[in-house]
């Protein structure tokens, strides 16, 4: 831990929680705290003490630096390959955009259709008694067929125009 670190510099230069907390600036309560290692301490509060102790943070948290140009060449490479399986995943995405629109269209289409075929069905109903769904009157059986109809179509506009919208949402977040 952080901490075991700092405390070995304390110990090694005989610095006290007083001339810790003179050299770095921070409450000598707060430093006691700090060593303590009760909890994990914030970046303000670590930063001055590690820097007071000359315990470097880079080297805690394994971060590279100019000065190890064979790391820095390394983390590098490791940047290029993440890149590169971002764009990849980009492309997986565009491909899934893509197949998603393809998909909107045919249920907008579907749900033209259904509109079509119930608007179909009253006019013939309205026209010959003998075709359609209410055969010259009106019935139950006739009404829930519609009406059943009318629900499905709306439902799949209503899933595509959302869907398309939340397509387009993500797509303007990106």
């Amino acid at each position: 831990m952080l901490y075991e670190l700092c405390r070995e510099q304390k110990d090694a230069q005989h610095l006290t929680y007083a001339d810790i907390a003179e050299k770095s600036g921070i409450v000598e309560k707060t430093v006691k705290n700090f060593f303590g290692g009760a909890k994990q301490p914030s970046v303000n509060t670590a930063g001055p003490i590690c820097r007071a102790l000359g315990v470097s943070l880079d080297k805690y948290f394994d971060i590279v630096t100019d000065e190890h140009p064979a790391a820095l060449e390394l983390a590098q490479q490791e940047n290029e390959h993440l890149v590169a399986v971002g764009e990849m995943k980009d492309a997986r995405i565009e491909r899934n955009d893509r197949s998603g629109r393809k998909k909107n269209r045919i249920i907008i289409a579907m749900s033209g259709f259904i509109m079509f075929l119930i608007a179909y069905m009253t006019m013939a109903d309205s026209l010959d008694p003998m075709v359609g769904l209410f055969r010259g009157e009106f019935s139950v059986s006739g009404v829930i067929a519609i009406a059943g109809f009318a629900v499905a179509a709306v439902d799949l506009c209503v899933m595509a125009v959302d869907d398309i919208c939340e397509r387009q949402t993500r797509k303007g977040e990106k």
